[in-house]
């Protein structure tokens, strides 16, 4: 399934999505009726088993052709784990399941004199956490088959694999000529069934100066919240650069002005969707590009230093110097450069305002101005 809003904020889509979620928003997944059939009906993009009782329920049965009991063995104390009703959804290939509620039409038997028996008690678990806790649990009713609905926690999102569920009855009691019965009128699961992104495209190309423009696609776009740029200098550890929003388009471009201090820098792109699903485009590993000749490429500045990327054409010593914008020296000091890329650090003062970074070297000079 696809949601698709236009012209509306980030913000907007989340609030939207949490609505969504609720149980009044989703839609029935898989569905099991009991009409003289214990096969279920899936939602597209799904499948469901047939729904069984344990081994350890001695019989089962249709009655009018409009629900299906388990009868005898249900104990009359506490839950037995050996003994419920289980049913089965499972997303198709590629799918997450999104699963928001389990709603329940159950009673007890009306034999007996008065009229009931059976289990008065029901719990409900699944195989997310190996049937260890109950999703939840109430009394029985008699005579009516009143919907009962089990919320389902964010562990019944982005699920890709089966997920089964299963049904107890216990605390039984027979009135005289009861019937040990547990009646199933209909069972369903609520939620969505998603497709995750996929990243169909992840470019960039690095300029002169010192900046990087990313361009990548995705195969669908209406469940994206919002992208975040990540960018490592080392390749491995990565951190985030920027945010992107999601907008009605399936390509994205960015362009990150960040100093990069090494010959290559590495990107990826990490999609977050409205359910929280997060998702990574394969890494793009990018040559940084510098301009020719005698030249400062980059300037930062931390702490107590100025730092610059600097392209040099020969070997030898060099002045460098910072100077106030009429010229007067700041702190000036002498450092050896190679031919090729580098990184310098000059000390610098606390004193805001615009400054000039000088380098002097074989006769050549190279000024650039710099926010301090």
């Amino acid at each position: 399934m696809r949601i698709s809003f236009n012209g509306v904020s980030a913000s907007f889509l989340t609030v939207i999505f949490c609505l969504i979620f609720s149980t009044g928003w989703s839609q029935t997944v898989g569905n099991w009726n009991f009409n003289n059939t214990l096969s279920g009906t899936a939602a597209a993009n799904t499948t469901v088993s047939a729904a069984s009782l344990s081994s350890s329920v001695p019989s089962g049965a249709y009655n009018g052709g409009t629900v299906y009991y388990g009868e005898n063995g249900w104990p009359t104390g506490a839950i037995n784990t050996s003994m419920y009703l289980q049913f089965t959804i499972t997303p198709n290939a590629g799918y997450t399941l999104n699963l928001t509620s389990v709603e329940l039409n159950i009673r007890r038997s009306t034999t007996g004199s008065p009229s009931g028996a059976g289990p008065r008690q029901w719990s409900l678990r699944s195989s997310v956490d190996g049937y260890a806790a109950n999703l939840g649990s109430g009394s029985i009713a008699l005579n009516s088959t009143p919907t009962i609905s089990v919320s389902l926690g964010l562990a019944f999102q982005n699920l890709t694999t089966p997920v089964t569920f299963r049904l107890y009855g216990y605390d039984v009691f027979n009135n005289p000529g009861g019937l040990n019965r547990f009646v199933y009128d209909n069972i369903a699961i609520k939620g969505l069934m998603l497709l995750p992104i996929h990243f169909t495209a992840l470019t960039g190309k690095s300029n002169a100066e010192n900046n990087t423009s990313l361009y990548w696609s995705v195969d669908q776009y209406s469940t994206i919240n919002y992208f975040e740029v990540e960018r490592s200098d080392n390749g491995t550890g990565f951190f985030t650069v920027d945010k992107v929003y999601r907008h009605e388009a399936a390509d994205y471009t960015f362009t990150d002005t960040r100093t990069t201090t090494g010959s290559f820098v590495w990107y990826r792109i990490k999609s977050t969707e409205l359910n929280g699903t997060i998702t990574y485009s394969d890494i793009l590993k990018l040559q940084v590009q510098y301009n020719g000749g005698f030249t400062i490429n980059n300037i930062t500045t931390t702490g107590g230093q100025v730092i610059a990327r600097v392209n040099t054409t020969s070997n030898g010593n060099a002045k460098i110097m910072l100077l106030t914008m009429d010229g007067k020296i700041i702190t000036q000091q002498n450092s050896n450069l190679v031919k090729g890329v580098q990184t310098i650090q000059v000390n610098r003062n606390n004193t805001p305002g615009i400054q000039i970074l000088t380098i002097v070297q074989n006769g050549e000079i190279i000024s650039r101005q710099f926010a301090n």
